[in-house]
């Protein structure tokens, strides 16, 4: 089987070559904003470029940072720069220079939304004297002082350093803007320290964890947010559902400027959402193109929020955010409704600089798309998919399961807490698993459960998560012996299923966070195929009723999930002592997708006969997969939306299975 791994133009041996996640070396005359060898290669006809010249011409008006609302003088000495990068010609070299300095000094005097003003104008300027090879000493010096020292007086956003990393930075649009213009400046400055900073804050945006210092700006905020408390806040939501509308990838302190949660969200929320993608898409691609994988980062936080804002339609809402779509197609590869870019605040013309332009860049990673993933032309490839999550899983159910099945398993589709610890048992008694809403069954469901005719089926969660009412109508549409098993929350529904399911003397028992899905979801195969149970904890410790369930199931080994990020060394360490060092074992990566490509290292061999692979990106189709995948003892691997990572690729090489099998549509 080997020999077909040999076969010349094979589309994963590219990916084996995919650079790493952190920083690359940029060619030394590589300019920040993209490679100098494209932005040559773009058009000079067209109305985009039409509309590019014709800014550069234009009169450029009185340069003033503290002004808020100064689009026109920032916007000419963009188009100026960039006139001159494509073309060569000096006098638009010139303007641009000149605009650029006129600009220096107009930060004082003081005003109380200085850094707001300063983070919506100041990247335009910076981008212009890197398009134009500007490095005066007195303006590096200017720019450099500007970064650190106090431009507003705002009660707590002052400078923009501060207001990007400092004790309590901003979770809102100033601090998109912020964000931007820091990064532009740190990378036009060399400043490395600048630029980790930055990212720090940028990853940190979706995940509390990362960073201490957010905290919503009133009662609203957490009407919209998905964090149970303040404690927990991040300023872009993870997934979460309320009123049946899922408010993942929602910006909290900007969609809430229209007030408490209401759907759909006012007309302020959706104009200030789309400030803050502003700022954020900007810097996005400064990091992506100093080589951080900026568009992926942090579960995709930046698709989920480009999924959110289309749920309600709220793109294009001004002509200061037309620029964005156009970066949010090329770099997410989807299909958001365009506008003539023109400029928004601090960057713009993006029809021309992104419209033309092919997804990778010669100093991007090589991306692939998902239904590439065949190591070889002559292995088959299949993919599983329906119209939405509750069709994908039948359909998975229909591919792999006869009717009068012993078991079926029920979970919400909303949410993925209570159907990852589920996922384990119902590898192991060979049922599927079907996904509902909170409070109703779709039709597609009904059928399916017609056809399966289980035994018995049983309900994970809670009333809090399924409704009540769905047990009769579950029992009406597929067995008339429904149990409900649910905690709670989620880590006492998953002690509820393994005192349920499994008997003490296990093989092993696996340990995850129940703050996330991916690290769970990939070991739930695993854990099904060796009948063993997934247990969740939160990231800092392990809970009493886990550790009484552990001494209860005796395993003979326990697999910590994920880093000490996700699953704290102190967890570890008490596992340690109750298990001892030598079965105690933890399986990460560098990330998701590292992670589950080394609980697939772990426990199979090479020559497999099927390998599964679903999108990292979110929980439905993988949670689907793992009973069929438990029964074919075949590991399930997680990867981008528009890419497999190299550690992926070189786990499916070494597995070298006779056939992949693609969870879910194209539409990752």
């Amino acid at each position: 089987m080997t020999s077909r791994l040999a076969a010349a133009g094979l589309v994963l041996a590219v990916a084996a070559s995919l650079a790493p996640a952190g920083p690359l070396a940029a060619a030394a005359d590589d300019l920040i904003l993209l490679p100098r060898s494209e932005l040559i290669s773009l058009p000079t006809s067209g109305s985009a470029w039409t509309a590019l010249k014709g800014a550069a011409d234009a009169a450029a008006g009185t340069p003033n940072l503290q002004d808020q609302e100064n689009r026109q003088h920032p916007k000419v000495a963009l188009a100026s720069a960039l006139v001159y990068a494509r073309t060569g010609h000096s006098t638009y070299r010139d303007k641009a220079i000149a605009l650029i300095n006129a600009a220096v000094g107009t930060e004082h005097p003081i005003q109380r939304n200085g850094v707001l003003s300063i983070g919506r104008q100041l990247s335009a300027y910076v981008l212009a004297a890197d398009l134009t090879g500007y490095r005066d000493a007195s303006y590096v010096m200017w720019l450099r002082e500007l970064l650190t020292k106090q431009v507003g007086t705002h009660g707590v956003w002052q400078s923009l350093e501060q207001t990007v990393a400092g004790p309590k930075a901003a979770p809102n649009n100033w601090g998109g803007f912020a964000l931007a213009s820091f990064t532009a400046a740190a990378r036009y400055l060399g400043d490395a320290t600048g630029v980790e900073r930055a990212w720090r804050t940028f990853r940190a945006w979706g995940d509390a964890a990362l960073y201490p210092g957010w905290s919503p700006l009133d009662a609203d905020d957490l009407s919209w947010a998905c964090a149970s408390s303040a404690a927990n806040f991040a300023p872009l939501n993870g997934q979460c559902v309320k009123s049946g509308v899922s408010l993942d990838g929602a910006f909290v302190a900007d969609i809430s400027r229209a007030g408490p949660f209401a759907w759909p969200p006012g007309a302020t929320g959706v104009s200030y959402t789309m400030e803050t993608w502003q700022g954020l898409a900007l810097a996005a691609e400064l990091f992506h193109t100093a080589g951080y994988d900026a568009w992926g980062a942090n579960d995709s936080q930046l698709a989920r929020a480009a999924r959110f804002v289309s749920s309600y339609s709220g793109w294009n809402y001004s002509s200061a955010s037309y620029h964005v779509p156009w970066i949010v197609n090329h770099r997410l590869g989807l299909s958001v409704p365009t506008q003539p870019a023109g400029y928004g605040r601090g960057f713009g013309f993006t029809d021309w600089l992104f419209g033309g332009r092919t997804t990778s860049s010669p100093s991007a990673a090589p991306t692939i798309p998902p239904p590439s993933l065949s190591p070889s032309p002559s292995i088959p490839k299949t993919r599983i998919a329906g119209a939405d999550r509750y069709s994908t899983a039948v359909a998975i159910s229909q591919t792999y399961f006869a009717p009068d099945v012993p078991v079926a398993f029920i979970a919400v589709g909303t949410n993925f807490p209570d159907a990852l610890a589920g996922a384990a048992v119902a590898g192991r008694l060979g049922g599927p698993i079907l996904l509902v809403k909170p409070t109703s069954i779709p039709a597609i469901v009904r059928s399916e459960l017609k056809r399966l005719r289980p035994g018995r089926l049983v309900i994970l969660g809670g009333t809090g998560t399924l409704s009540a009412g769905l047990e009769s109508e579950l029992a009406a549409a597929g067995s008339s012996d429904v149990t409900r098993i649910g905690g709670a929350d989620r880590y006492a529904t998953a002690v509820a299923l393994s005192r349920a399911y499994f008997e003490a003397g296990v093989p092993a028992a696996f340990v995850a966070t129940g703050a996330n899905f991916p690290d769970a979801l990939a070991a739930s195969a695993v854990a099904g195929m060796v009948e063993a149970p997934v247990l969740l904890v939160p990231p800092d410790s392990l809970r009493p009723d886990v550790v009484t369930e552990l001494r209860r199931l005796a395993p003979r080994h326990v697999y910590v999930l994920g880093g000490a990020g996700v699953v704290s060394a102190r967890s570890e360490s008490d596992l340690v002592a109750l298990f001892g060092r030598s079965n105690v074992t933890r399986l990460a990566g560098a990330d998701r997708y590292a992670t589950a490509a080394a609980v697939s290292r772990t426990f199979f061999a090479p020559d497999r006969k099927v390998a599964f692979v679903a999108t990292g990106a979110n929980f439905p189709d993988a949670i689907a997969g793992a009973a069929p995948a438990a029964r074919l003892a075949g590991p399930i691997l997680l990867v981008r939306d528009s890419f497999v990572p190299a550690g992926v690729t070189d786990e499916l090489l070494r597995l070298d299975p006779e056939r992949i099998t693609i969870l879910g549509g194209t539409a990752w």
